[in-house]
């Protein structure tokens, strides 16, 4: 009897190869997630974690006593919610959804990989994975690990509408991501987006002032091309996906109506910043020290990102 058929069958079946990619990236969630866990429900809270964790449970468990404020992350009560009802409450449930979101920052390179290449964006997405400072926030009940994750979100959604045009999957991503990084997340997200916003103006008109010299153009073209782009922007749709995120997310899929107020807390938050005197414990410089001293190697980064585009000649950002 002849066995040719089943070779041939063999052979003509699809062989699944797993690049060293995937590896890669499996191997650094795995590993940055086991670490991000470790002894999780060990360490106490501080007052801010503790605050909005018991007002989340008085919520979930209206008989649990105490007074504690209203909490001002929308998106922190709705994980502890979930967390709290399903796990009951604990440090490690209360600060769950925090490791989720740092686990998702690590991930957030991979929406720059058709733009910067595989190598750089695993690069990044080490970077971020040893980052201290996202360490010790990811693994604390605090909402601002999240406003990171929207950031990210947000600007590689302005990269892929502006270079592939504005389809209608990705403007309805990017207003659900602006509406979490603005309302949704931390008291710091508006500012943060403000900043951003400014950041990207200053990144066009820079780029429209090198023109004539990088690209053999007037800079008019370019302002010409951005406001066109923001021209054929579905701004009615991307507005009700802005406030129909805000709402369902909020009151916890409409099951709490009255979340939407933690969106109110949240912007009263950020306003109070600017009149809030500065902590005592905080002098000035506090923050570049701590950024060459725990962030080193995203100022090599960028230090070497500045060298290269000086040797060859390029300024611009767009």
């Amino acid at each position: 009897m002849s066995t040719e058929p089943n070779s041939q069958a063999a052979i003509s079946q699809p062989q699944v190869t797993i690049s060293w990619e995937v590896v890669a990236y499996a191997v650094l969630i795995i590993a940055a997630l086991l670490l991000h866990l470790a002894e999780l429900d060990s360490v106490p809270m501080a007052q801010a974690e503790a605050h909005q964790a018991m007002r989340t449970l008085q919520i979930v468990a209206p008989h649990t006593p105490g007074n504690a404020p209203a909490p001002d992350s929308p998106i922190l009560f709705v994980l502890q919610s979930l967390a709290f009802s399903i796990m009951g409450a604990s440090e490690l449930s209360a600060r769950l959804g925090t490791v989720l979101g740092g686990m998702l920052l690590i991930l957030t390179p991979l929406l720059f990989r058709r733009f910067i290449g595989r190598e750089r964006t695993l690069l990044l997405a080490v970077l971020l994975a040893v980052s201290p400072t996202i360490f010790v926030v990811s693994r604390q009940a605090d909402a601002f690990i999240w406003t990171a994750v929207f950031a990210m979100t947000t600007v590689a959604l302005v990269w892929r509408v502006w270079a592939d045009g504005p389809r209608s999957s990705s403007v309805l991503w990017l207003a659900a991501s602006v509406a979490g990084l603005i309302l949704l997340s931390d008291s710091g997200g508006p500012l943060l987006a403000a900043m951003m916003a400014l950041a990207a103006w200053l990144a066009l008109w820079w780029s429209a002032f090198r023109a004539p010299d990088e690209v053999d153009e007037s800079g008019e073209v370019l302002f010409q091309n951005a406001r066109a782009w923001l021209q054929i922007l579905p701004w009615r749709t991307m507005l009700a996906a802005f406030a129909g995120i805000t709402i369902v997310a909020s009151t916890l899929f409409m099951l709490y109506p009255a979340g939407l107020g933690h969106v109110g807390n949240l912007l009263a938050n950020t306003l109070a910043g600017f009149v809030r005197p500065a902590a005592a414990t905080m002098p000035p410089g506090l923050g570049l020290a701590g950024l060459l001293v725990y962030e080193l190697g995203f100022v090599i980064l960028a230090l070497a990102a500045i060298v290269s585009l000086m040797r060859q000649g390029r300024f611009g950002y767009v």
